[in-house]
């Protein structure tokens, strides 16, 4: 079989979970049968370095305001050799990459990985105006979890649910990985709260430490350990030293290893907004981690007894007091990854396979 070219639609700045999933589904697919390309309208897009060694080529194009060289940026990319354009969306602001690959005669699957756009008002008002012209460009609808595509697509349309998937083995808990990585963070005798995500209003930063605030009051031996990058990030560290606690407050920034960054906490608090299914969950539970998160994320994310939901109108003290309820008597092991073994990446790899398969006999049966 000829090689299955596909254009992805786009890496941000930093590593959310778009690019994790992109990443971990070119780590695993069969690059002799099918060729990956990405694009961005960032320098330095998150995991870009990792992507490229991976042999993904990435297409840096103009940024959206600048709107008719963004247009024609997107024509080139779409050349003859691209038959599939693969659109990861957080919204239906922008639809120019869907209309530009129809024109192009490609084949367009739309995919929801997320259930509310941000606090802009034009960008909420664009998303509810271009979400039925998106459904109608789409060849393919797929989605994180029901939520996320009841969110983009609505509640009657025909869509395919790709789990986030992760390399499970690369997160199975492991007492060595621990032990280590808390003496390299100077942790070994605290109990750690962490977090991993984007430093932005969907994931709620500031609720996160006012629920540590309280948390540290209760048990003066914690410190909560954040990892992620992002235009928030400088406010929360602000908050943090007015609060007094900075000495309690470990920021990572972006993390390359974030499997043994996730061996070293006791406890995974999310507090977000809203989420698709995010995968910063799944590796959570993944590496024997007990999860307390906001009621606001689908269902579908509790995979192991060990996930807790609150809502976010319950005040800070009560978050507190439910994750060191949570930790009461709680073992760790590797055990908890046999539940997650449907959000194995070569489960995902082999669902997205079939697709671009059919999308390619088919374009190949028009095209004659």
């Amino acid at each position: 079989m000829e090689k299955v070219k596909v254009l992805h639609f786009e890496l941000s700045d930093s590593v959310g979970g778009i690019e994790t999933f992109l990443y971990n589904v070119l780590s695993d697919i069969d690059r002799t049968q099918y060729d990956f390309d990405f694009v961005t309208v960032k320098d330095n897009p998150g995991l870009g370095e990792k992507i490229q060694s991976l042999g993904g080529d990435i297409h840096h194009i103009s940024p959206y305001k600048k709107m008719i060289k963004y247009i024609k940026d997107l024509s080139r990319i779409m050349d003859d050799e691209v038959e599939i354009v693969h659109i990861h969306k957080n919204s239906a602001a922008n639809i120019l990459p869907a209309i530009v690959a129809k024109k192009k005669k490609k084949k367009v699957i739309v995919h929801a990985h997320n259930t509310s756009t941000s606090e802009n008002k034009i960008f909420n008002l664009l998303h509810y105006i271009n979400r039925p012209v998106l459904r109608r460009l789409a060849d393919e609808k797929l989605a994180c979890s029901q939520l996320a595509g009841e969110w983009l697509f609505g509640k009657k349309e025909n869509v395919t649910i790709i789990n986030n998937g992760i390399h499970l083995d690369k997160f199975c808990y492991s007492k060595e990985k621990r032990e280590n990585k808390r003496e390299e963070l100077n942790l070994s005798s605290s109990l750690v709260v962490g977090h991993v995500g984007r430093f932005n209003f969907q994931k709620n930063h500031t609720f996160l430490i006012d629920i540590f605030f309280e948390l540290q009051k209760l048990y003066p031996d914690a410190k909560l350990v954040l990892a992620g990058k992002g235009e928030l990030l400088s406010e929360i560290r602000e908050k943090v030293q007015d609060l007094g606690i900075e000495k309690k407050v470990l920021f990572l920034g972006e993390c390359s290893d974030i499997e043994d960054v996730l061996q070293c906490f006791d406890i995974f608090i999310m507090p977000s907004l809203f989420e698709g299914l995010p995968i910063a969950g799944i590796e959570a539970q993944a590496a024997g981690l007990p999860l307390l998160a906001s009621d606001t994320i689908s269902g579908e994310l509790e995979l192991t007894p060990y996930v807790k939901k609150l809502s976010l109108d319950e005040p800070p003290e009560v978050w507190a007091e439910k994750a060191l309820d949570l930790l009461d008597g709680y073992e760790r092991t590797a055990r908890q990854i046999e539940l997650l073994k449907k959000y194995s990446i070569e489960n995902t790899v082999s669902q997205l396979e079939k697709i671009y398969l059919v999308m390619h006999n088919r374009r190949n049966r028009e095209c004659i």
